[in-house]
């Protein structure tokens, strides 16, 4: 068995490898710009680069991501893409990641995760048959990280699984971790029940029209106030989308399986304005604005995708 770690950073490669004794002698290789390459980690970071994709005899069977920050609002987006593009390729998925934990600066609070993110991660797996746990990071009584190597004992137990027989919705550490994921995202909505609905930036309603290719009557429509100064990013508008796709309009894997359209809705940006800024171009990451919606519209006008 040829094991291979190949990763964002040398020290999230190396604090990966300490994870499982068998890749303590595997050679770590870094994910580099778009279409340099092989073809096995190519088409796992069409949409972003993930902190570590694991591989066994050049098959990826793992990405894992890992962050310290409690991803709250619309921060959770910054990662998504990378996500969702694993799902796609029928990779496992996985993020170490606090819950709930302490926010230090001027205004220093215990923090919440973002709960529509669990939502859309046990969506994705069903829908795609494949796992995509978030793994709780523990914190200690005043909300501070735990960083003494005990930190990932549910993360060692998947990726030793991953290893020796490949993750699947079915296996023991899976379920074990759906189902705490679960058990937060029920608690968390029982206590603050606006996560039941969409949030202010989204609206599901009968559509003005017939959206799309398809001719959809109903639509999510996610408005993005960026401004003409301000628009030539990606972040974390891309990533918010996508969970917005699949909380709300998706009945399948690819991105025309919707039952509700997809609308990203422009009202201070035109036509030209947005598209100059963000070309659909695959070697740049402004072509995740293209990867799911199925129509885009400016104060001017609309571009229908799909």
């Amino acid at each position: 068995m040829e094991l291979e770690i190949w990763g964002d950073s040398m020290l999230e490669s190396e604090w990966f490898r300490d994870l499982e004794p068998r890749l303590a002698r595997c050679r770590i290789y870094s994910i580099g710009d778009r279409a340099t390459n092989p073809d096995h980690i190519e088409h796992l970071i069409l949409y972003d680069r993930p902190d570590i994709i694991l591989c066994c005899n050049g098959v990826p069977v793992l990405v894992l991501e890992k962050t310290r920050e409690v991803p709250t609002g619309h921060n959770i987006g910054q990662r998504l893409g990378r996500i969702v593009r694993a799902l796609e390729c029928n990779t496992p998925a996985l993020t170490l990641l606090p819950f709930r934990a302490r926010k230090h600066g001027l205004h220093t609070g215990i923090c919440e995760i973002n709960v529509r993110v669990l939502r859309m991660a046990i969506r994705m797996g069903t829908l795609h048959e494949t796992p995509c746990l978030f793994i709780r990071w523990p914190v200690d009584a005043h909300g501070e990280l735990v960083g003494d190597g005990s930190e990932a004992p549910g993360l060692r137990g998947l990726v030793e699984h991953s290893i020796d027989h490949g993750l699947e919705l079915s296996a023991a550490p899976v379920v074990s971790t759906l189902e705490q994921m679960e058990d937060h995202a029920r608690s968390i909505e029982v206590a603050r029940a606006s996560y039941v609905t969409p949030p202010a930036s989204v609206e599901v309603r009968s559509a003005p029209r017939a959206v799309g290719r398809a001719g959809h009557r109903t639509v999510c429509i996610y408005t993005i106030e960026m401004t003409p100064a301000a628009c030539r990013r990606q972040d974390p508008y891309t990533g918010m989308q996508f969970l917005y796709d699949y909380l709300y309009c998706r009945d399948g894997t690819d991105v025309a399986n919707k039952h509700t359209a997809l609308v990203l809705h422009f009202p201070r940006l035109t036509q030209s304005q947005f598209v100059s800024a963000n070309p659909n171009d695959p070697l740049r990451k402004s072509s995740l604005w293209y990867a799911t919606a199925n129509e885009l519209w400016f104060s001017d006008g609309e571009i229908v995708l799909r």
